[in-house]
């Protein structure tokens, strides 16, 4: 089945391909792609760019991002030490390149796309290897020497609060209500007053794929 137009983007029951993506921007379905690539806390960092720039430019060549974004701590301050990048050094770029096995449509941002991306040297292309991508990489190379196959399972969890990120911030992460003043582990009925979250976001990771 092949990526439907939402109104509002693009959702599809499939992965989209390189030209899937193609295809939609020049429909005029999508006109952002979000290129990104984790921090060292797995947070996704990069660039948003406009499709007709993304088919032009960034799907061959990248986009350039500063090497200090994977040499900060939690709250993204620098922090000092790194070898591969800090003040002493002098911050550099590093090239952020597609990795069009990653690419999803996402249906909740109107019209936009995003893909993961893999960080090379800007002088000499090489992979640079202290990035989380290339340390995962590294990594399942080294198992699969050993015959072994990695296989992982995520169980996301959080903490639903009633307050606006901009209340959490201001108390300073503390005194927050939470959604609900006692545990719903498993309870249908209770956690149905949830679902005007949960829902969306359950439904927008089955649309995106």
């Amino acid at each position: 089945m092949a990526a439907q137009s939402s109104g509002d983007g693009v959702v599809g029951a499939r992965q989209p391909s390189r030209d899937d993506l193609t295809r939609a921007i020049e429909r005029g379905d999508i006109d952002t792609v979000v290129m990104a690539f984790p921090d060292l806390q797995g947070r996704l960092v990069g660039k948003r760019t406009t499709g007709r720039f993304f088919l032009e430019q960034v799907a061959e060549h990248g986009t350039e991002n500063c090497d200090y974004l994977i040499a900060t701590d939690f709250d993204d301050v620098a922090v000092p030490g790194y070898q591969f990048a800090s003040y002493e050094l002098g911050y550099g770029d590093m090239l952020a390149r597609a990795d069009f096995s990653t690419i999803r449509y996402t249906p909740w941002v109107p019209k936009t796309a995003s893909i993961l991306c893999d960080l090379h040297s800007v002088k000499t292309g090489e992979p640079i290897r202290v990035s989380p991508r290339q340390v995962l990489r590294d990594q399942v190379a080294a198992a699969r020497k050993m015959h072994l196959e990695p296989m992982i399972g995520s169980e996301i969890e959080f903490y639903l609060f009633r307050d606006s990120y901009e209340q959490i911030h201001a108390r300073g992460y503390g005194n927050l209500t939470p959604h609900s003043p006692f545990m719903e582990d498993y309870q249908i009925v209770q956690t149905t007053r949830d679902e005007y979250v949960i829902g969306e976001i359950r439904r927008g990771l089955e649309a995106a794929g």
